[in-house]
């Protein structure tokens, strides 16, 4: 369960030098191979290293299509508008699901809000039954629903392409973008 060899770091930087969103239709006009390099932003990602909570300065590309509008480069393993990565995220469900503790130690020890534990355990059982719908609905969150999600290792893309926003993400103004380019 959560192939940890290679760090979210690691996927985050070989994602950003493999990524060009040259072939990939602007949200806005449609058009194709008419981006530019614009700009970036730094941000933290928040992961798991070591088996612990760890903060990682990264640095996000943005491009320009020439109908003005900009698109970040966010890779799969970062959430558009989160600073969690999917990963974090998914071994926290899994984790909380097995826990033997209380709620309040829980989220203590990896400083996370009572509420956005919530928040995730609900956003997840809507986001998987959204994506395995009636065929294997749940109500609850279960550590074998978060391993079969885990399991799926090109979820996030498929996902974005068949919903337009990325599993897990809860943002009011998420737009479809480009599967490698979600504008933020």
């Amino acid at each position: 369960m959560f192939y940890l060899k290679i760090s979210d770091k690691d996927i985050f930087n070989s994602c950003i030098s493999n990524t060009s969103p040259v072939n990939e239709p602007c949200s806005v006009c449609g058009a194709s191979n008419l981006y530019s390099n614009y700009s970036s932003y730094q941000r933290t990602m928040i992961t798991f290293s070591g088996g612990h909570r760890e903060e990682i300065p990264v640095v996000i590309p943005r491009v320009r299509c020439h109908c003005g509008k900009t698109h970040a480069l966010i890779p799969d393993n970062l959430i558009p508008y989160s600073s969690y990565s999917l990963r974090f995220i998914l071994i926290l469900l899994w984790k909380f699901s097995t826990r033997s503790c209380t709620v309040t130690q829980f989220c203590n020890k990896w400083c996370i809000a009572i509420s956005t534990i919530y928040k995730w355990i609900h956003m997840f059982i809507k986001h998987y039954n959204l994506w395995f719908g009636a065929i294997d609905e749940i109500v609850s969150l279960k550590a074998d629903s978060v391993n079969k999600i885990e399991m799926i290792d090109s979820l996030p893309r498929e996902f974005f392409n068949r919903f337009r926003f990325s599993f897990m993400q809860n943002h009011p103004f998420a737009t479809a973008s480009p599967p490698t380019a979600n504008s933020d």
